[in-house]
């Protein structure tokens, strides 16, 4: 499983929303939350997927991109959820036994704004 300080694998994926996504076009561009979900269906992963899509404005508003699929991703938890830098580097890996039980968006926008503010020359100083 990825850990704190790992590197994102390089990835394609669909996400639920049928968008491919290719990692190699986010690198060094945008922050990641990476969402995978176990599956989509029922009333659990549809109320999970409802709270995301409301949230998702205020997600991404820290120069992120959410990425939410059900595509097995190497290392990833399954259910899981990761915020990773622009440079690929995991800040946070978080893993559920179901997907109610994953990390609230306001939890997963906190850790997008912490990695927004970091300073990569300071070695993890906040500016």
């Amino acid at each position: 499983m990825l850990n704190k300080g790992d590197h994102v694998p390089r990835f394609e994926c669909v996400t639920i929303d049928d968008i491919r996504v290719n990692y190699a076009d986010l690198w060094q561009k945008k922050n990641l939350a990476l969402l995978c979900l176990s599956e989509e269906t029922s009333d659990e992963a549809q109320s999970y997927i409802q709270q995301l899509r409301e949230a998702l404005p205020a997600l991404a508003v820290h120069d992120a991109v959410v990425v939410v699929t059900t595509t097995p991703i190497d290392g990833m938890p399954l259910p899981g959820c990761a915020v990773a830098d622009r440079w690929g580097q995991m800040q946070w890996v978080a893993s559920a036994g179901r997907i109610a039980e994953l990390p609230s968006p306001r939890e997963i926008a906190a850790w997008l704004q912490f990695v927004e503010i970091q300073c990569p020359e300071c070695e993890g100083e906040v500016h």
